[in-house]
């Protein structure tokens, strides 16, 4: 029989004693030591990099190995990134000299010298905040300095929660030719919008912002400071404000220019809440020659923008601001302004205010009757600033409260209400020197109902005549004082006494009455020079003024 099976480890082999041991890897090391700072701006020259005070970029730092006092060959050399710092890495132990490159114009703060010592004292040593602070080589100088800002509210100045603008530019206007020229001295704001000006002593200097374009200053109002640097001092506090959608860019010497915006005025009250009261673009805004309210041929205009702005190139001298008013908004400030511009003068702010039109809408014409036949003919013109309105409480008069509208320069208006549906009475108020003609009854009747437009309420109103001269009266015979003309009540010629005048068809002429202005007729005659023989077409005066021609034979019927 086989005894059982059995595993048996092997005996392990013993080295020998006289056997040479294999040599281990020497070990690797790097060098870690580091020299690393920043170059910096030190404005108030303290020699700390204080919040504000950035890095200069592109700057040259080096370490003077053979410490000549020079950046040579073979001289280790690192130049600052985007925020000023620098770095040296792979240093052995030991003791450097790091010197920044002089920059022309700036003054070293910390170190004075420019020149720092540093002593690495292991393969891992770091050096850090090895600064380089310098300053403007102000000596000899003086210092404007301010914020650019944009003014939100295009108030003239700057309120909480208005920004900085970075990146603007400042100068100083040596030539007065209101833009900047390559031998100007000039700056750029910060990120925070704040400048600072280095201008020579012994001066007083002109200080304006180069404005760019789709911009305009809001502050100052004259466009420019003036700076006295007679000494080595700050002037402070040369703001400028910035709103957006001005004529921008440099509008060259001796321009001047009318800028404003055309906003969508949501709570209307005439004046523009910043921002949140969009501009409207695409809106007509001219120069009224005529002062008519209307835009005429030959009249400057220009369209605003897409945020609303515009821009009126101008002569010096006083002109008038218009808008035209588009369907579906009504004006909620005056729909013209008149300016004074002084030469090189850029006036700002200039706005006008719409609303949106909403709920049910009455609409028509106020105008003056010259014919006093109580309808709009084509020759007559329009009335601005009469008041129409819902008489409510049916007193005859205009109450506050009640929904009212001013016409416009060509005596349209548009009033929107909001009231139950029913009827109401629509008025126009009586003006001083008019008497209304149209609607005979003196009001309108409607019956206004949801979302249905009222439109042809028109008003016609007589002017009285106030003039004298040789005139005399045509009215309805046998008819009220306040009788109004029509088909069958021809008129007939009349003296201030009511009486015919009499008419001689063989003397050729009519007769003229002397009239004067406390004697002249009633308010619904209507005065007529009597010149021409009948069968004639002779002028007929309101007021002292041409009227029309009218064919005489059909007056007198």
């Amino acid at each position: 029989m086989m005894p059982p099976f059995r595993t048996v480890a092997p005996t392990p082999r013993r080295r020998s004693r006289n056997r040479p041991l294999a040599p281990e890897p020497l070990e690797t090391r790097t060098l870690l030591a580091t020299i690393s700072g920043r170059t910096f701006e030190d404005l108030d020259g303290d020699g700390v990099v204080d919040p504000g005070e950035a890095g200069f970029a592109g700057r040259s730092v080096f370490i003077d190995l053979d410490r000549d006092g020079l950046r040579g060959e073979g001289d280790l050399t690192a130049v600052t990134d985007s925020s000023g710092n620098f770095r040296f890495d792979g240093l052995a132990p030991g003791g450097y000299l790091v010197r920044q490159v002089p920059d022309p114009g700036f003054l070293f703060t910390n170190p004075s010298t420019g020149t720092r010592g540093v002593l690495l004292t292991s393969p891992s040593s770091v050096a850090s905040n090895q600064n380089f602070g310098s300053r403007l080589d102000t000596r000899g100088t003086g210092r404007v300095t301010g914020m650019l800002y944009e003014d939100l509210n295009e108030n003239g100045f700057r309120e909480a929660g208005e920004p900085g603008l970075a990146g603007l530019t400042v100068f100083a206007d040596l030539n007065g030719d209101s833009h900047l020229d390559g031998n100007e001295p000039s700056t750029v704001s910060d990120s925070s919008g704040q400048y600072s000006l280095i201008l020579p002593v012994g001066s007083l200097y002109q200080i304006r912002e180069d404005v760019p374009s789709g911009w305009a200053l809001s502050q100052p109002t004259e466009t420019f400071y003036f700076a006295p640097i007679f000494s080595e001092t700050t002037v402070p506090g040369r703001d400028f404000g910035n709103i957006r959608g001005g004529g921008g860019g440099d509008p060259g010497p001796g321009a001047t220019t009318i800028n404003g915006v055309v906003f969508e005025d949501l709570n209307g009250n005439g004046v523009r809440d910043g921002v949140s009261e969009p501009g409207l673009a695409g809106r007509t805004v001219f120069i009224d020659t005529d002062d008519d309210g209307l835009l005429d041929a030959g009249e400057v205009s220009t369209q605003t923008a897409a945020d609303g702005s515009y821009t009126l190139g101008v002569d010096p001298g006083t002109s008038t601001v218009a808008i035209v008013v588009t369907p579906g908004f009504e004006p909620t400030s005056p729909t013209s302004v008149e300016v004074t511009v002084g030469p090189m003068q850029n006036i700002l702010g200039v706005n006008f205010g719409l609303r949106a039109i909403t709920g049910l809408t009455i609409s028509g014409t106020v105008f003056r009757d010259l014919a006093n036949f109580g309808s709009r003919d084509p020759d007559e013109p329009g009335l601005a600033d009469f008041r129409v309105y819902l008489d409510i409480n049916h007193n005859q008069a205009f109450d506050a409260g009640e929904p009212s509208v001013l016409s416009q320069a060509d005596g349209g208006y548009t009033l929107v209400v909001t009231v139950d549906p029913g009827l109401y009475l629509l008025r126009q108020e009586p003006r001083s020197g008019y008497r209304l003609t149209t609607p005979p009854a003196g009001f309108y009747l409607l019956n206004l109902q949801d979302g249905m437009p009222v439109t042809g309420q028109d008003f016609g109103n007589l002017r009285l005549a106030s003039s004298s001269g040789s005139l005399a009266a045509l009215v309805p015979p046998d008819a009220e004082p306040d009788a109004l003309p029509d088909a069958t009540q021809p008129l007939r010629a009349t003296d201030p006494a009511d009486e015919p005048v009499p008419i001689d068809p063989g003397a050729g002429r009519a007769a003229v009455v002397p009239v004067s202005s406390t004697s002249l007729p009633d308010a619904d005659r209507v005065d007529a020079l009597l010149g021409d023989a009948p069968g004639a077409s002779v002028p007929v005066w309101e007021g002292g003024r041409l009227r029309s021609p009218i064919d005489w034979d059909d007056l007198l019927g």
